[in-house]
């Protein structure tokens, strides 16, 4: 992290440093073991936490660390112009069960339908919350 008051702030809520230009052994061994212990492990799907009106593409993390851990995927959606308050307005999803997409895909291309569902989910929580927030 990259002030001694965040390092302390994130590591103390149970978080970690990610080497996102590099491939980060450590960083994925820490991840599946939150998982496979049964703990909650948070990821921003698009790569970034950054302030923006519209959805950027997908990385294919969140599916990697589902489909290894068999963990299911639980879509928030958070209201980009909420971002810059104090309190955040947020949407929580229904729980995507990978085991159940990973019955009807081929294994070749699970991480990316995996991908798929998920920015669908959170595209659609997005939705959800345009018609409740701005009316």
């Amino acid at each position: 992290f990259e002030s001694k008051i965040g390092n302390i702030f994130f590591r103390s809520l149970g978080a970690f440093p990610v080497n996102r230009k590099n491939v980060d052994l450590m960083s994925l061994k820490n991840a599946l073991k939150v998982l496979n212990d049964g703990k909650i492990f948070g990821l921003f799907p698009e790569g970034k936490r950054e302030v923006s009106d519209s959805l950027d593409e997908f990385e294919k993390g969140t599916a990697f660390f589902a489909i290894r851990s068999g963990a299911p995927v639980i879509p928030i959606y958070i209201h980009p112009d909420s971002q810059r308050r104090l309190r955040p307005v947020i949407m929580v999803g229904k729980a995507i069960d990978v085991s159940e997409i990973a019955a009807n895909a081929q294994k070749s291309t699970l991480i990316d339908v995996v991908t798929d569902e998920l920015a669908d989910a959170v595209a659609a929580l997005g939705t959800e919350m345009e018609e409740i927030y701005c009316n």
